[in-house]
């Protein structure tokens, strides 16, 4: 599935130790501006969720911004840029 995925806890959600004491005391104190613990939990997942989709992105980014500037040190003349086989191959590792 996700190769090169760094694991959940390197990401963590704004006020996720706070969220972690209040579920191992139980799910009935959990209580913010009157939301449900289940909406809590669902906010939570969908965070960590979207951290993930983000941070994949990202290392994306940063793979091609590399590989661009491969190619501008090697094609400073002017020519237009060509991706070789092996920089085809790592932007496509890097964008599953």
């Amino acid at each position: 599935m996700l190769r090169n995925a760094k694991p959940f806890g390197c990401y963590r959600i704004i006020g996720s130790a706070w969220l972690r004491s209040r579920l191992a005391n139980g799910l009935r104190t959990l209580s913010v501006s009157g939301f449900k613990p289940q909406v809590l939990l669902f906010l939570t997942m969908l965070a960590g969720w979207m951290n993930r989709k983000q941070q994949l992105v990202i290392d994306y980014l940063l793979e091609e911004n590399k590989v661009l500037r491969e190619q501008l040190d090697i094609h400073a003349n002017g020519k237009r840029l060509r991706y070789t086989a092996k920089q085809k191959r790592r932007l496509s590792d890097a964008g599953r």
